[in-house]
């Protein structure tokens, strides 16, 4: 079987809310960068934490074709994530305890390991763990992972999400500006479901 005829996940008859109009049936496929596009308060973020299991959809199913172990995912909230002192044992808990990978991580993102965490912009504590779901889960998740990044690390992001999904990752993403789409393979448009 072809690794693009595998599936990530199945949404079927999802709704946010038992008043929706609409509802969310979808296949996402595996070795693919996935888009769900929408505007401000279409459901995506609640598309997200249903998949992660932090969200009692009332209506439908949504069937996962991997552990949730194996997945990374990211929030539009990532400080409410951070709860080590020190960003080295941060970078550690999201890769895995895994020293040498940790300290990849934060060279990347150009952050001293013994930085207090607390002390990371919005913009760092989102890379710190976009480049650490990206190194070391097989399947990640993220919530509008372009907020708060400047351009230049939006266009490296990029560039880690098509080397991530050449090494095998299979990426799923919100994004609510068309500019953000010009990676993905495939897109999920919200829009179309809740308002047509």
């Amino acid at each position: 079987m072809n690794n693009n005829d595998k599936k990530v996940l199945s949404i079927k008859d999802w709704r946010y809310s038992l008043t929706d109009k609409g509802a969310v049936s979808y296949d996402i496929g595996s070795g693919k960068i996935t888009a769900i596009y929408g505007s401000n308060g279409s459901g995506k973020s609640l598309l997200v934490k249903s998949i992660a299991d932090v969200f009692d959809y009332p209506s439908g199913r949504i069937e996962r074709f991997f552990e949730l172990s194996d997945c990374g995912i990211l929030l539009q909230s990532p400080e409410s994530l951070i709860f080590r002192e020190y960003v080295i044992d941060e970078a550690l808990l999201i890769v895995g305890n895994d020293m040498e990978l940790a300290r990849s991580l934060l060279s990347r993102i150009g952050v001293s390991g013994d930085r207090s965490s607390l002390k990371l912009s919005d913009g760092q504590k989102r890379l710190l763990f976009i480049y650490g779901y990206l190194m070391s889960k097989k399947i990640v998740i993220f919530d509008e992972p372009f907020v708060s990044i400047d351009a230049v690390s939006r266009s490296e992001i990029e560039d880690a999400f098509l080397e991530s999904k050449r090494a095998g990752v299979d990426i799923i993403y919100t994004a609510n500006r068309r500019d953000h789409l010009r990676i993905a393979d495939a897109v999920f448009d919200f829009d179309k479901i809740f308002n047509s």
